[in-house]
């Protein structure tokens, strides 16, 4: 009897060793979002503060959107420790900057209701307006690329730029339709093509080979397209109050909605590798979109205060989480399967090794009982 115990125990042992191994793995992908560095230099008063809503990251400074206070130019080589280099004060009144695009040592504030200001930032200490420009209506998304500025000017369609002289930029062509309000753009540099959110079109796919002359290729009807990133083959492109939208863009005359991510409000999209990161009204949500047929929930941090971009660099998170301030954020593994290896390997390494110890009693006892009975 005492030999059937301690081989059960034994077997018990094995079978908790196996789970700590199975758990270890089971659970190695397990993560979470942490903050790991924070900038705010506001009061508390909403009504007094800057409003962090958008964040633009090259050479380890961050670029951020503050409302009220303008530009605020970052050091975040230590995230730990986040200093200010320099601030472009907001000078538009109640009209804040909307959106930031850095291209070398400028940046291009999209000021919505007042124009596209240029920002000399050669001197990060001390930044400086170096040319503007106004079209009387919104300036809501720019993205640059050498020479050109494409805004995306609501009402007004797309306007392409030449800033190649910021104290005197011109425009060099526009897109307009019947139903304009272009609300943010992403760019192909390989194959001039403009994808525009319009809130009330949807999705447009112009060719600007020919900046003077952009031609639309292809539409995709979509209710209140807001803001859109275009990684490879796919358009991730948020709708006002409706969730997101992927489309397949692979062939730009015949974009095809492949599959729509349900939720509320989705303030702006990042697309970084296989994972989606969107500003949401309940804090950042990460998507996996390994499978863009299927997203899947992955990350949720859920810190809100009217938050409004997002910045992705390797693997930090850069979260202009209004009147928080700048937070920047990491994926990282939660121990799970640490924990749940320890909790089961150690009583089963114990009961392995005492239950071999109660069958070597066993043994013992077994011989020298033979050897009484061959005496005998």
């Amino acid at each position: 009897m005492r030999e059937v115990n301690s081989k059960w125990v034994i077997i018990a042992g094995i079978f908790l060793i196996v789970l700590s191994v199975s758990s270890f793995f089971i659970f190695a992908s397990e993560t979470h979002i942490v903050q790991i560095g924070r900038y705010f230099d506001g009061t508390g008063d909403e009504t007094q503060d800057g409003m962090a809503t958008d964040v633009f990251i090259k050479d380890n400074i961050a670029y951020l959107v503050d409302g009220a206070d303008g530009l605020e130019i970052l050091d975040v080589s230590d995230p730990f420790n986040i200093q200010e280099l320099g601030q472009f004060e907001n000078d538009v009144g109640s009209f804040y900057p909307r959106k930031v695009f850095v291209s070398e040592d400028v940046a291009y504030l999209a000021v919505k209701f007042n124009g596209l200001k240029l920002i000399d930032i050669s001197d990060p200490s001390n930044p400086t307006l170096a040319g503007s420009y106004a079209n009387n209506c919104s300036i809501l998304d720019v993205f640059i690329t050498e020479d050109i500025a494409y805004i995306a000017a609501g009402e007004n369609g797309i306007e392409i730029l030449n800033i190649s002289n910021p104290s005197n930029i011109v425009q060099m062509g526009n897109y307009i339709d019947n139903h304009n309000n272009s609300w943010s753009i992403d760019f192909n540099e390989e194959e001039n093509l403009l994808y525009v959110a319009d809130r009330s079109d949807g999705l447009e796919i112009l060719d600007v080979s020919i900046p003077s002359s952009p031609v639309e290729l292809g539409q995709l009807e979509l209710d209140s397209a807001v803001e859109i990133d275009v990684v490879e083959n796919y358009a991730y492109i948020t709708l006002y109050g409706n969730g997101l939208s992927i489309v397949n863009v692979s062939d730009p005359s015949n974009p095809l909605e492949i599959s729509r991510f349900k939720y509320g409000f989705i303030k702006d999209v990042f697309v970084n590798g296989t994972s989606c990161y969107l500003v949401t009204d309940s804090g950042l949500l990460v998507l996996d979109v390994s499978d863009p047929l299927e997203p899947v929930i992955g990350n949720v941090y859920a810190n809100y205060n009217s938050a409004g971009g997002v910045f992705i660099t390797e693997d930090l998170i850069y979260y202009a989480n209004g009147y928080s301030g700048l937070e920047i954020l990491q994926i990282k593994p939660t121990n799970l399967n640490y924990i749940l290896a320890g909790v089961f390997i150690v009583p089963g390494l114990i009961m392995v090794y005492f239950g071999a110890k109660l069958l070597e009693k066993v043994n013992e006892e077994h011989k020298r009982m033979e050897k009484i009975v061959r005496n005998y």
